[in-house]
């Protein structure tokens, strides 16, 4: 595994936006996805729950909004990489909106 660094990495992600104004999280949310997808990462690694349910579970929305497609891209939790590290695939990879295919 590399590390890649791209351009958006320490942005809000739009979470905060998200009932305010759900059209604007999106596309700044679709935004970073699509910065490190284009960088070349393979996947994303999140940290809080709050950003999974951005960036993962709102994939359809983020796609529709930036009007492109990342289907073959996916985000994984802290705890979901940590276990795929240990050589243990997560119960919780399973329920992912962006099917996890590194494993």
């Amino acid at each position: 595994a590399k590390f890649i660094s791209y351009e958006n990495s320490i942005k809000n992600n739009g979470f905060s936006l998200l009932n305010l104004n759900p059209t604007l999280s999106y596309k700044i949310a679709a935004d970073i996805v699509l910065d490190a997808y284009d960088s070349g990462a393979d996947f994303m690694v999140v940290k809080e729950e709050k950003d999974f349910y951005l960036f993962d579970t709102c994939a359809k929305k983020l796609m529709q909004t930036s009007g492109r497609e990342f289907e073959d891209f996916y985000i994984l939790s802290r705890f979901e990489f940590l276990a795929l590290i240990e050589g243990i695939q997560a119960p919780s990879l399973k329920n992912h909106t962006l099917k996890v295919s590194l494993i």
